[in-house]
């Protein structure tokens, strides 16, 4: 059974590609950062949203607690050389999807510093026919009956860069 790792495994399109998986039978590994919500819990309540209250086989699925821009993502090396052991797929989803000047440190950090700590770990922990993939997810306004308006920043072009989550990807 292949085995598929997911960081920012909680998101939107995080989640429904779990979900794709789980029902193709993969083995996945979800790696979701705590909040005032348990890893698990965030990750069950993604899923659950997504199939509308239908309930799916669980039993493939392992979620873990991870930090993306910790070392080892605060994670205990054996537990990592554990996740990572055979040929996995690795898929980076983490990111920040805000846009606001306020947010432009942890917008910068999460979605470049981010990748190059989640592409570290890889190197480090698996093995040489393991394979990374990277999801750059644009933003989206979600369920919304109304006109989505994007604000532009007055300093930019419309040929440039019109946000902060725009230009914060590598």
């Amino acid at each position: 059974m292949k085995t598929v790792i997911i960081n920012g495994a909680n998101g939107y399109v995080a989640s429904n590609f779990i979900c794709n998986l789980l029902k193709q039978d993969y083995k996945v590994i979800a790696l979701v950062r705590a909040n005032k919500q348990d890893p698990e819990d965030r990750m069950n309540d993604a899923l659950a949203n997504i199939n509308e209250g239908i309930e799916i086989d669980l039993s493939n699925l392992k979620v873990y607690n991870y930090a993306l821009l910790e070392e080892n993502f605060a994670m205990h090396e054996n537990i990592l050389s554990g996740i990572f052991s055979g040929n996995v797929d690795y898929f980076h989803f983490a990111a920040s999807l805000k846009y606001d000047k306020n947010s432009v440190d942890e917008i910068f950090s999460t979605n470049i510093e981010g990748v190059k700590n989640s592409i570290s770990v890889f190197l480090k922990f698996a093995s040489k026919k393991s394979r990374f993939f990277y999801i750059g997810t644009a933003y989206s306004c979600g369920k919304h009956n109304d006109v989505f308006e994007e604000r532009f920043y007055r300093n930019a072009t419309i040929s440039s860069f019109r946000n902060y989550y725009e230009c914060s990807f590598p």
